[in-house]
């Protein structure tokens, strides 16, 4: 359980890491002719059973792919490009919170059982 816990967590700092660099990517090419603005499509890995069966500690979280984006690129864009940029901030900052609790709950049962 810890496992799946810490794969989604992960899987999600890296899916943020890469929404992150993606924006920044269109920030800074917002005035380059021709430049198409990228976007970043997640997708969640969750298998949605909940038999006891289907916990696979490999299971869950999440997987992105970076696509070109259908919106325009401008000034208008910079807006979303900011609010997108705190969402996947907020995204990490929980991933990241995740991560250090299962890490607290590794060394509890560590200690228990040593």
């Amino acid at each position: 359980m810890l496992g799946s816990a810490l794969n989604t967590a992960v899987s999600g700092l890296r899916t943020q890491s890469a929404s992150v660099a993606v924006t920044a990517q269109n920030i800074v090419n917002s005035e380059t002719p021709n430049y198409q603005k990228k976007q970043v499509n997640i997708q969640s890995l969750a298998n949605g059973s909940t038999s006891l069966s289907s916990l696979n500690p490999l299971s869950g979280g999440v997987t992105f792919t970076i696509a070109e984006s259908t919106s325009e690129q401008g000034v208008g864009s910079y807006a979303d490009d900011l609010i997108q940029m705190k969402r996947a901030e907020q995204a990490y900052t929980s991933s990241a919170l995740v991560v250090s609790k299962v890490d607290e709950m590794y060394e509890t049962l560590l200690d228990a059982i040593g």
